[in-house]
C-alpha cells in the first residue's frame, strides 16, 4: 500500500453529535472537525498492530479503521450526548409540572367564580329580573293605561284600584277607565298649559313629538271627554279632572 494514496472514510452523525464533536475539536486546538477526525485516525491507525490490520484486502483495513474510529467518537461524545439526555428529561420534567400548574389555576379560578358571591348590585339585578314588576312600576314605564288596553284581563277594575291605591292617577275620561303616572301627568299638564294653539290635531301633534304616543292619546280622551278645552279669552288649555271623575291625586 502507497503511504500517499488516499482513502475516503464516510461518517454519519446527528446535528447534536456533530456540534457535540466540533465543540470537542476545537478544546483540543482543531479549528475543523475534519481534522480533528485525521488526527484520531492516525491515532488509531498508530495504536494498530500489523498483525491486527489485514494485509492482502485494503477494504478491510477502511472498515477496521472506520469501526474504531466511530467507537472512538463515541467515547468522545458519550458525556455530552448523555448531558444533552438529561438536560431533554428535566425540560420534560418542568414541562409537565407547569401543565399541572396551569390545570390547577384553572380548576381553582373556577371554583372561585362559582364560590365567590355576585356583587351587590348584580344580586339586585338579578332579583329584580327574578321579581314581577307591581302595577304601578308598569304604569310607570308605559305613562298612561286605558281600560280597553287591558280590556282582556279578567278582572281591569282591580288593576286601576290597586293604581289608585299605589298613587297613580285614575279618572274616568268618557266612560273609559284611565291610569296616569303622576310624574308624567305633571309633565303633560305643564307641557300643554304652555301651548296656545287652539288647533287640537297640532296640539296633539306637538304632544306626541315630545312625551310620546300615549299623550297624544290622552289628550284626545281628555278633549272628547269635555275634560281639557281650550280657553279662548285666556289663550290656553285648561285641563280639568274633577273630583266626580278622580280616583287618585292629581296635579295640573
Amino acid at each position: 500500500m502507497e503511504n500517499d494514496e488516499k482513502t475516503v472514510l464516510k461518517l454519519e452523525l446527528t446535528r447534536a453529535q456533530y456540534l457535540a464533536l466540533e465543540k470537542v475539536a476545537k478544546k483540543q486546538g482543531y479549528p475543523l472537525v475534519t481534522d480533528f477526525l485525521r488526527a484520531l485516525v492516525a491515532e488509531i491507525a498508530s495504536g494498530t498492530s500489523e498483525r491486527e490490520l489485514p494485509r492482502t484486502d485494503i477494504g478491510d483495513l477502511i472498515e477496521t479503521l472506520t469501526k474504531r474510529l466511530e467507537r472512538r467518537i463515541e467515547d468522545i461524545l458519550n458525556p455530552f450526548t448523555a448531558k444533552i439526555d438529561e438536560v431533554n428529561r428535566r425540560l420534560s420534567q418542568i414541562l409537565e409540572l407547569l401543565e399541572a400548574l396551569q390545570e390547577q389555576q384553572a380548576e381553582a379560578s373556577a371554583r372561585e367564580k362559582l364560590e365567590k358571591p355576585a356583587p351587590r348590585a348584580e344580586r339586585v339585578e338579578r332579583a329584580s329580573r327574578q321579581r314581577r314588576p307591581s302595577a304601578m312600576e308598569k304604569l310607570k314605564e308605559q305613562k298612561v293605561v286605558f281600560y280597553s288596553d287591558v280590556a282582556w284581563m279578567k278582572a281591569p277594575e282591580k288593576l286601576f284600584e290597586k293604581l289608585s291605591r299605589e298613587g297613580a292617577l285614575v279618572f274616568e275620561a268618557y266612560g273609559e277607565l284611565v291610569g296616569v303616572d303622576p310624574e308624567f301627568w305633571s309633565e303633560f299638564t305643564s307641557l300643554l298649559a304652555e301651548l296656545s294653539i287652539s288647533d287640537p290635531d297640532k296640539v296633539g301633534t306637538l304632544l306626541s313629538a315630545k312625551l310620546g304616543e300615549q299623550a297624544r292619546r290622552l289628550f284626545e280622551k281628555l278633549k272628547k271627554a269635555g275634560l281639557a278645552y281650550y280657553d279662548r279669552d285666556r289663550g290656553v288649555w285648561v285641563v280639568s279632572v274633577g273630583a266626580g271623575s278622580q280616583r287618585g291625586p292629581t296635579s295640573g
